[in-house]
Order: C-alpha cells, then sequence, then structure tokens
C-alpha cells in the first residue's frame, strides 16, 4: 500500500473511532439521565431537617426507617389516595408516614383540616418553606414535579424503593414491609 493509501486509513479509522466514542458517550449520559429520573441513581446522602405542621423537627428521610410521603394539595381531589396510605400506616405503622403540601402558601390549619378530613391525623404534615426545602433536596426527577395524589417510599439508606406515583394501599405496604 502506497503511503496516501494508509494515510487515509489512518483517518478512516480515527474517524471511526472518535463516532464511535461520541455514540457510547451519548448512551451513557441517556441511560445515566434515565436511572436518574427513574430514582435508580440518586445519592443516598440527601436528606432534609423540617419542621411540621406540630412543631417537631423531623429528618426526611428517617435513617432508622422506611419514609412514605404523600404529596397533596388542599382541594386537589386526592383525599383518596390519602386514605389509602392512612389504611398501609394501620398495617405498616414502624415506617414514617409524611403528608407534603405542594402549596407554599396554604395556611396551617387549611393544611391540618385537608389532611384529618381524609384520615390522616397520624401523618406527620409538613408546608410553607420546609415543604419546598423537601421537593428541593428530593426532586422529582420529571417535568412538572411532584403531582398532587402521588406517594414516594425512601428506604432508611436514603434510596427511593418507589418513585413518586399514584399508589394503592396494597403497593404502598409492599414497599414499606420489603425493607
Amino acid at each position: 500500500m502506497t503511503d496516501i493509501a494508509l494515510s487515509r486509513l489512518s483517518t478512516r479509522n480515527l474517524i471511526t473511532t472518535l463516532v464511535g466514542m461520541v455514540v457510547v458517550l451519548a448512551l451513557a449520559a441517556a441511560g445515566w439521565s434515565l436511572l436518574s429520573w427513574t430514582g435508580f441513581a440518586e445519592s443516598t446522602e440527601r436528606s432534609a431537617r423540617v419542621l411540621t405542621l406540630d412543631g417537631r423537627q423531623v429528618t426526611l428521610p428517617a435513617s432508622d426507617r422506611p419514609t412514605v410521603v404523600y404529596f397533596f394539595r388542599p382541594g386537589c381531589g386526592c383525599e383518596d389516595g390519602l386514605r389509602q396510605v392512612a389504611a398501609a400506616r394501620r398495617q405498616a405503622p414502624d415506617a414514617l408516614y409524611v403528608a407534603v403540601a405542594l402549596d407554599p402558601a396554604a395556611s396551617p390549619e387549611r393544611l391540618r383540616d385537608f389532611v384529618q378530613d381524609a384520615d390522616g391525623s397520624a401523618f406527620a404534615v409538613v408546608g410553607g418553606e420546609d415543604a419546598v426545602r423537601f421537593t428541593d433536596t428530593w426532586p422529582a426527577g420529571r417535568p412538572g414535579g411532584y403531582q398532587p395524589g402521588s406517594t414516594l417510599v425512601l428506604g432508611s439508606d436514603g434510596r427511593t424503593l418507589a418513585p413518586a406515583e399514584r399508589r394503592s394501599t396494597a403497593t404502598v405496604l409492599g414497599h414499606v414491609r420489603d425493607r
């Protein structure tokens, strides 16, 4: 082969290698993005210290048990979801159950009324700036953020056991009891 032919072959191999590397990097970035969105690639070092409406300091997630977080907005029509999670709490009371308001401007009274009316009186209720602190620390990982009526289950190690979505009592129990 001539020097020119070898030069063309080397250039072609170099370009092919570079294109292959770019494709691999793009696929790796897309995979990481997907894992982050589903909650499987997240850090276990995150926690948020919040103040509940009854004045208790709570660290989310709890370091000694699973944490079940129910997201709501007063008047959202998602009372049935809170009842489902409250039923799970009665059957698996060892987890920490928290109701997080997605409306930081809602009054504490309105938040308490909503939760009590939906049978969630045993929940720690977080609203206002503390709710914002939690959602900033644990971003939803999807466009639009957390949706009212969705339930997030976190392990004591900080990993997401179940990403935020609407769940039945049996589904919440399955995630809590498995840990």
